[in-house]
């Protein structure tokens, strides 16, 4: 639940349980993130300092620029006696002093996502006293080339001595992943522990997609580090709201900004794109946001076999050959190490490049990747393939629902190899044109916006 209250009348407050007619005291517990973790008493924001008292009461008190750094520089002397930690805190506090910073993120597993765009939009803005890095997980071999030499001057290493520095004097962080080990450069929570009270920044998560796997426990408003979202469509906007605890002024309706880099006039090529999504249950996690595929249970899951059987169906073979298509497989980045054991390339299917463009697709086949609103947004024909249904309702993947089913989404539904074929046969004979039912749909879905990023860059300078 969120309380609010009005500190120009209360000071003082704290929570009871009554059950069973009798009234409960109670103690905080906090994530070691979250602020009164173990070595924070106090903290100011928003110009009020407040205090923990005794575990269980929480005073609140008008702070001005003075009170702030007095509060900040007290609390600094319980780290006298850890040079390195009460050292760059003190490099962080005077950092600030003369630098609003802005850090914007994707993740390490991709080229270019939100993170990226929004950044190349904002960085041409010279005139609001913002300084904006992009922090990269990758080598800087890989992603140079995305930047021009300006722009280079401001790529900040994950981890590094300048990324904690920028971290801790932040004014915002912009984030197409949120999460602690996607964007803190400390090892560990309690590790970052040691900077809470004085971290000032805001996240506005910019998301990678849409939001339609149903993830309560990980999304959640209490749980996810976003204190704003940017949302595309009306479905999400309500599905936040309703399903995950966030209230109508956090959610920022501009839309993702690489939608502006996806041209809804191009003519599409005779190609279609497979991209399912990843398996939670076929990796393990390593560290982070890294996972390790497991082989042996690839190759005798339902995933892979009837995924198989799909491709190599001598029908769908003929079907592509008699219209001149060609289907593109595209594994998720998560499990790319797994296209040596799908060898099912000819003439007419092959293993996509790691980046293509949603533009060249006629028709889009997925389970329930996310990346099926990029061709919503192109309105194209889309087909569902579940091969493992009951594995996900069982739950053994990360979520086991969808807050948008699958008889509201935009395609029909298959769950076995033959249907895949003679239903996508169907979309191919059509000339990849969706029914109607799921055109209005997608017709419906977005907000209307000529320019994403830049609506984003309004919002955030005017707020």
């Amino acid at each position: 639940f969120i309380y609010h209250c009005d500190i120009e009348k209360v000071q003082r407050f704290r929570f009871f349980v009554r059950f069973d007619g009798i009234m409960y005291e109670t103690e905080y517990w906090c994530m070691p993130v979250a602020v009164f973790s173990k070595n924070v008493g106090s903290y100011v924001r928003g110009g009020y300092k407040l205090t923990l008292v005794d575990n269980c009461e929480i005073y609140a008190e008008k702070a001005d620029e003075e009170k702030t750094e007095s509060v900040r520089r007290e609390q600094n002397l319980f780290f006298k006696n850890k040079p390195g930690i009460f050292g760059l805190r003190e490099l962080s506090l005077e950092y600030r002093k003369n630098h609003r910073v802005w850090l914007y993120y994707d993740l390490y597993t991709v080229d270019k996502d939100n993170g990226y765009y929004q950044f190349i939009n904002d960085f041409k803005h010279k005139d609001d006293g913002v300084d904006r890095y992009y922090v990269y997980g990758r080598e800087l071999s890989e992603i140079e080339g995305l930047f021009d030499e300006e722009q280079k001057k401001h790529l900040v290493l994950f981890g590094s001595e300048l990324h904690k520095l920028l971290y801790l004097s932040a004014e915002k962080i912009l984030t197409a992943f949120y999460g602690f080990t996607t964007i803190s450069p400390f090892e560990t929570e309690e590790e970052e522990a040691n900077y809470i009270d004085i971290q000032d920044f805001e996240t506005v998560y910019l998301q990678h997609g849409i939001l339609h796997a149903h993830l309560v426990i990980k999304n959640h408003a209490e749980r996810c580090r976003a204190e704003k979202i940017v949302v595309s469509t009306p479905f999400e906007k309500k599905n936040y709201m309703e399903n995950y605890g966030y209230e109508e002024d956090e959610l920022i309706c501009t839309g993702m900004a690489r939608y502006d880099y996806i041209d809804r006039e191009a003519e599409s090529s005779n190609r279609i794109l497979f991209a399912p999504s990843w398996r939670e249950y076929l990796t393990i996690p390593l560290s982070g946001s890294k996972w390790e595929l497991l082989g042996n249970k690839v190759s005798s899951s339902d995933y892979y076999k009837k995924f198989m059987e799909f491709l190599t169906d001598p029908e769908l073979y003929r079907v592509l050959e008699k219209k001149d298509m060609h289907l593109d497989f595209k594994l998720h980045p998560i499990i790319k190490d797994a296209k040596g054991l799908f060898q099912c390339e000819n003439d007419r299917i092959h293993m996509a490049p790691e980046s293509v463009r949603a533009e060249d697709y006629k028709i889009f086949v997925t389970d329930y990747s996310s990346y099926v609103f990029d061709f919503v947004y192109l309105k194209r024909a889309i087909m569902y393939f579940v091969p493992d249904m009951d594995q996900f309702k069982s739950g053994m993947n990360h979520y086991r629902e969808l807050d948008l089913p699958f008889e509201k989404a935009f395609g029909p539904l298959v769950l076995e190899p033959k249907d895949a074929v003679d239903k996508l046969t169907e979309l191919i004979n059509r000339d990849g044109k969706a029914d109607i039912i799921y055109y209005d749909r997608m017709r419906n879905f977005f907000f209307e916006r000529e320019n994403h990023a830049d609506g984003l860059y309004d919002y955030l300078i005017k707020k």
